[in-house]
């Protein structure tokens, strides 16, 4: 899980985790988290990328995506 929380904080994706997970690592690695609430996220799970300014165009569509499954 710490190549996720590296990879996230130098903006190279995105991670789709348990909340917990995401918790534990932002101490350490600087990232965005935000909570997926949808029918379909039945899970306590978000995206963490570094932040939304950074995201490359698929990464947006991709959040743009989640948000509005």
């Amino acid at each position: 899980m710490t190549v996720f929380a590296k990879m996230v904080s130098n903006g190279i994706g995105v991670g789709i985790v348990p909340e917990s997970v995401a918790d534990r690592f932002r101490h350490k690695f600087p990232f965005t988290k935000r909570l997926l609430t949808d029918p379909w996220a039945k899970r306590k799970i978000c995206l963490c990328f570094k932040s939304q300014a950074a995201l490359s165009p698929a990464m947006s569509r991709l959040l743009k995506f989640l948000k509005h499954t």
